[in-house]
């Protein structure tokens, strides 16, 4: 016997002798078995926040197939032996809902989520849910009607094996579908580029294919089973952001240390380019030019290429603003005629002058600050002062990146600013003595100018009243740093500044009167 003979044969004796017996027994229990999935659903969400509550299903289908049974039996309609058909056929059904909402409750959103740290994927979900309403199928036509179903599924499995077969490619794309969602190596939204240089974004993943969009605006529609055995390179993990070097060749003439502080302030400046994790620059290669390596990193992989157009820009101004003219390739020949052009740096007077307390100053006042400053070298990760720490100087940043950290009772520091060169710190400290006030680390390699007390005390032996001066630069500073965000008049804001002044002036000279 053919299987398509044998399937017709089934299915005739289920029309002529089941169906009529199969239509009473569904409604009785269909309609029992509709309120049973309206309650839960109306309770699946307490079920959720309250699990143990699941257990109140298992005992309400008892109850149901207690019941069921004397009610349809006292209205005498219905004979004995259908009520109990209906009965059972009802405790099969719901019970394969409970159980397959049991799998969702304390397998897919309990174990598989503390395992995998996110949510099944959905075609799983959904073969575990058909197959389990499959085997309710399967004991209802067996204990229920009574139907031998052994022959109907061997000839099915023979059937379905026939059709596996044919659909070969496309069960290994579904089951390379469902391996896909399991392990998740990219999730719609990624830019991922595989192994022949099929690069795009992900923007759907069926049980079939993987749709990515190219940077064409063109779209490639890739079989699971391809992607699966594919080596994959996700631009978005682990981390969005994305790190990238490249490498620019200056004239050897050049003192590389200029060179790197230039490139390093050309990434700092730039908006597009991360603090952090901060910009490396490192020589890579000496030659007839020098080879500089620039290590940055950038929000995410797409947004890159839009970075790099400005920070190459802002590079160029960079290096033409202090002379540097980067060679176009390794072997360039440079010809210079007489002493080589010395290419200027940032003065010391010029960051001096940037200074809120320092800018008023005369130029003999300016020299003796200079006469007595130190130039500070730190590597990146470097602490340069504590918070809580006694100090009495001040750093002006002549190269690179700090950050500013604060720590409060005890807890882990966090970050308040970045400041870049040009910028300063410590001037409390300088002019009162006082601790500091946060802890402040090199977040790339930098050069600091570091002015101390004894600076200090030359130039105000020199002229007392800029004591003064300097005190009320400082305790505006000091509000704006407090009170900014405050709505304040005029009046009270020119108040509180003259009280802070006060204070700070007592302040700085008890300090430089009791040292001098």
């Amino acid at each position: 016997m053919s299987i398509l003979e044998a399937l017709s044969k089934n299915l005739k004796l289920l029309s002529t002798d089941v169906f009529p017996e199969m239509v009473i027994v569904l409604s009785i229990a269909g309609p029992v078995f509709l309120l049973f999935l309206y309650f839960t659903h109306k309770t699946r969400d307490l079920v959720r926040k309250v699990r143990f509550t699941w257990y109140f299903q298992v005992l309400l289908i008892f109850l149901i197939t207690l019941s069921i049974k004397p009610i349809f039996l006292s209205i005498g309609i219905i004979n004995k032996v259908l009520v109990g058909k209906a009965s059972l056929t009802l405790f099969l059904f719901t019970s394969a809902h409970v159980l397959n909402h049991a799998i969702i409750l304390f397998l897919w959103e309990g174990a598989f989520v503390r395992k995998y740290e996110k949510s099944p994927p959905g075609i799983l979900v959904g073969l575990l849910s058909v197959s389990l309403y499959l085997i309710a199928i399967y004991f209802v036509m067996s204990l229920v009607f009574n139907q031998p179903m052994t022959g109907l599924l061997v000839s099915s499995s023979i059937m379905a094996g026939v059709i596996g077969l044919a659909m070969q490619s496309s069960l290994s794309d579904l089951v390379a579908g469902v391996s896909i969602s399991i392990e998740r190596p990219f999730t719609i939204g990624d830019w991922i580029e595989l192994d022949d240089g099929t690069l795009g974004e992900v923007t759907e993943i069926n049980w079939r294919a993987t749709h990515v969009l190219s940077w064409h605006n063109s779209l490639y529609v890739l079989p699971n089973a391809r992607i699966s055995n594919a080596r994959v390179h996700n631009f978005n993990r682990p981390v969005p952001t994305y790190g990238h070097w490249f490498y620019v060749h200056i004239p050897s003439t050049v003192d590389p240390t200029l060179v790197r502080r230039v490139l390093l302030e050309g990434c700092i400046d730039s908006p597009k380019v991360l603090d952090d994790p901060p910009p490396i620059i490192r020589v890579s290669e000496a030659s007839a030019s020098y080879k500089y390596l620039i290590f940055i990193h950038f929000e995410n992989y797409q947004g890159h290429f839009a970075g790099m157009d400005d920070l190459l820009m802002n590079i160029w101004v960079k290096c033409y603003k202090y002379g540097i003219v980067p060679s176009a390739v390794t072997s360039e020949m440079i010809i210079r005629r007489g002493i080589a052009e010395e290419i200027p740096e940032p003065s010391p007077e010029g960051l001096l002058r940037q200074v809120e307390i320092f800018k008023d100053l005369g130029e003999q006042h300016i020299k003796l600050v200079l006469s007595r400053l130190n130039v500070v070298s730190l590597k990146h990760g470097e602490k340069i002062v504590g918070q809580g720490d006694a100090g009495s100087s001040l750093y002006i940043l002549s190269s690179g990146m700090v950050r500013i950290m604060i720590e409060n009772d005890g807890s882990e520091a966090f970050e308040v600013a970045k400041l870049v060169t040009g910028q300063y710190f410590g001037e409390m400290s300088l002019l009162t003595n006082e601790p500091r006030s946060a802890s402040v680390y090199a977040h790339t390699d930098c050069q600091f100018l570091e002015i101390k007390a004894d600076a200090m005390r030359l130039i105000f032996d020199e002229d007392p009243s800029l004591m003064d001066m300097m005190a009320k630069i400082v305790s505006q500073r000091k509000l704006s740093n407090k009170e900014l965000e405050e709505s304040l008049s005029k009046e009270d804001l020119a108040s509180k500044i003259s009280k802070i002044a006060e204070n700070i002036l007592l302040k700085i000279k008890s300090t430089f009167t009791q040292n001098s």
